[in-house]
């Protein structure tokens, strides 16, 4: 089974194939590199990460989320993520396509054991990845 940051990271996939386009996750490492951190949040005329976003979690390789009690699944975690932070169809109003395409590619080039780091206190694997990124604006928008 993959680790909860892997499944988290699948989720997101998922809700863009449930159509929630519009949905961005920005994730990093604690400073220690112990912990894994994300947030997720709903792109503003496809531009992210924005400071109001509807998560901000730190885990480990297994864990809780508050948004679902089983985190199993990428496919259970999405479906939990809609229901508890009621996902409307305003957010499958998409001005972020080149941003599903990028993230989707981006998931396919990582290794099975590879987790998406775009912050962290030391060089940040990913880092450079965000120039190429769709509707990227720093740290927060």
């Amino acid at each position: 089974m993959d680790s909860l940051p892997k499944r988290i990271l699948g989720m997101v996939k998922v809700l863009h194939e449930y159509g929630y386009k519009n949905i961005y996750i920005y994730p990093g490492m604690s400073p220690s590199g112990m912990n894994w951190r994300f947030s997720i949040g709903r792109m503003k005329a496809g531009i992210w990460p924005q400071q109001d976003h509807l998560v901000y979690g730190s885990v480990k390789n297994e864990g809780e989320v508050e948004w679902s009690e089983d985190c199993s699944s990428s496919e259970i975690l999405a479906r939990n993520f809609v229901n508890y932070y009621g996902l409307s169809d305003d957010d499958k109003k998409s001005y972020a396509n080149c941003y599903l395409n990028w993230y989707s590619e981006l998931l396919k080039m990582l290794e099975d054991h590879e987790l998406l780091v775009f912050y962290a206190d030391y060089d940040a694997p990913h880092s450079y990845l965000l120039k190429f990124a769709p509707g990227y604006r720093g740290k927060y928008s």
